[in-house]
């Protein structure tokens, strides 16, 4: 009996203690799992302080190239039309003086400086219209793009076929302004890595928000460099993300890689057309 006793109690003391390191053990889960949904909601946090970070800094980028743009077009591009209107003036004057032979020579230079001041006018409005195209702020972001697009492929020989709402109005300026440089950097990367020879762009306006679809029949997603970690194609979502829309990448129908962009009308078009009349209209080159 003794001994029976003995046994009993000996259980009972390991029972107590094996119920003492439950409960240790669970205190200790859950101190872990409070410190790591401290954790879990500070690095929520940071993200979305760094997020805001981005987008501020996206914000002062674009508030920048748009003042050196207009500063390019408006002050510089003055500055060599005067040129250009001076060279002309002595042209003119030097024109009846052509028997005397430096003043032939001087014509001829005259003549080449003329030619290099069209080619840097041509190129310093270029400069001015990637920096922040005014057909954005002037004729709206279907226009833009189309321009952009047939620019950008059209010197690498790539033929575009644009669709956009006859409905689409004027948007926000943070989502026309989001729209165009994520098809800004979509049609670039297309130029420079898919080999393609054609290109689809359509801009639709849905229920809800503004759909971005660029298709390319190119050489597809490279599986080494998929959207999850590429630069170019982490800014496209960073800054789709920003506006509260989405972007994604998939297999074109045909081949290729299809981009889809969905971006929120949150504050709706400013025009009077609505939105929902999706008839559209397209346009090759």
């Amino acid at each position: 009996m003794t001994d029976f006793n003995a046994m009993a109690d000996t259980l009972q003391a390991q029972s107590d203690a094996l119920i003492a390191a439950n409960h240790d053990l669970e205190r200790r889960v859950e101190n872990r799992t409070q410190r790591l949904k401290a954790s879990l909601d500070e690095l929520r946090r940071s993200r979305e302080q760094l997020r805001q970070l981005s987008g501020r800094q996206r914000q002062l980028l674009e508030a920048e190239q748009t003042r050196i743009s207009r500063e390019v077009h408006d002050q510089l591009g003055q500055a060599l039309t005067g040129a250009k209107m001076d060279l002309a003036l002595i042209e003119r004057r030097l024109r009846g003086l052509t028997d005397q032979p430096k003043v032939v020579e001087a014509l001829e230079t005259v003549r080449g400086l003329t030619v290099l001041m069209d080619e840097t006018i041509q190129v310093a409005r270029a400069i001015a219209r990637r920096l922040r195209p005014s057909l954005l702020d002037d004729l709206g972001l279907a226009a833009a793009i189309e321009w952009m697009a047939r620019d950008v492929a059209g010197r690498a020989g790539l033929r575009v076929t644009f669709t956009s709402d006859d409905s689409l109005g004027r948007l926000p300026d943070a989502i026309g302004t989001g729209a165009y440089r994520i098809a800004q950097e979509a049609v670039t990367n297309i130029v420079r890595h898919a080999r393609a020879s054609t290109m689809t762009i359509a801009l639709l306006s849905e229920a809800d928000g503004l759909r971005l679809t660029i298709t390319d029949d190119g050489i597809g997603l490279s599986p080494v460099d998929p959207p999850q970690t590429s630069l170019g194609m982490l800014g496209m979502r960073e800054r789709a993300e920003e506006l509260g829309g989405a972007i994604d990448w998939e297999p074109g129908a045909s081949g290729g890689t299809r981009l889809s962009a969905w971006l929120p009308l949150t504050q709706g078009p400013t025009a009077t057309t609505p939105v929902s009349d999706n008839h559209t209209h397209a346009r090759e080159a």
